[in-house]
């Protein structure tokens, strides 16, 4: 046991706090991000939750007291790391950020107005479809923060997959831009699962399957992973 004050104590005290305060976080927010689901909309705030954890008061005021814990240099090693390459992600990461506009919950919650939608939609061109007009875009994206603010239930703006296909008749432009960012994945988590399904599942005896087969046999395996 260590001596109360003692530097030895301070030191396991600094560490537990950095292990709550940042460990903790990091592994919330990095297990989260290999997940599956529509995380091209949320994956901007899971980023900025790992800028935040990385660069909290716990983790500086230890590195101030020049805390001797092995978790201080692994952490620094951390921020470093996340530092240079986050700067290098700024491009894809404006993609993420511009995309949470068609995150309900976003929505509701920041409240913006339509000019400002227009110019993270401006973000997400490439993925626009390219029969509408301004106008069209401009009178749906107004449909669209009207209908959020309609909608009390939290729950049911969190539910991003039902929202956009109950009101995919009223904003058919931008349904079909949340359709075509699904295909976003921040991570390669989830086709590396699928490849790991592939390779469990077929050998060099299935060598002649068809691949409807195969297609089909990968996503009930898949799907019903998802729903156990």
């Amino acid at each position: 046991m260590f001596e109360p004050n003692s530097r030895a104590y301070n030191d396991a005290r600094s560490q537990f706090a950095l292990l709550l305060d940042v460990g903790k976080p990091l592994y919330e927010i990095c297990t989260a991000i290999e997940g599956d689901g529509p995380l091209v909309f949320v994956a901007f705030d899971m980023l900025e939750g790992v800028d935040r954890a990385l660069n909290s008061n716990p983790f500086r005021i230890c590195s101030n007291l020049g805390v001797t814990s092995k978790v201080v240099p692994l952490l620094k090693e951390a921020r470093d790391y996340w530092k240079a390459t986050y700067t290098k992600l700024k491009p894809k990461t404006d993609i993420l950020k511009a995309a949470r506009i068609l995150s309900p919950s976003y929505v509701a919650e920041s409240k913006p107005t339509v000019e400002r939608a227009k110019r993270q939609i401006k973000c997400l061109r490439i993925w626009m479809p390219k029969d509408f007009s301004d106008q069209e875009l401009e009178s749906e994206l107004k449909s669209y923060l009207e209908e959020v603010g309609l909608v009390d239930d939290k729950k049911e703006l969190d539910d991003i997959a039902s929202f956009w296909r109950a009101n995919a008749h009223e904003t058919p432009v931008l349904a079909r831009l949340y359709q075509r960012l699904l295909l976003v994945q921040p991570s390669s988590a989830t086709a590396e699962r699928v490849f790991s399904l592939f390779t469990s599942s077929f050998n060099n005896r299935q060598d002649s399957a068809l691949v409807d087969v195969i297609e089909a046999s990968l996503m009930l395996q898949f799907n019903r992973s998802k729903r156990d």
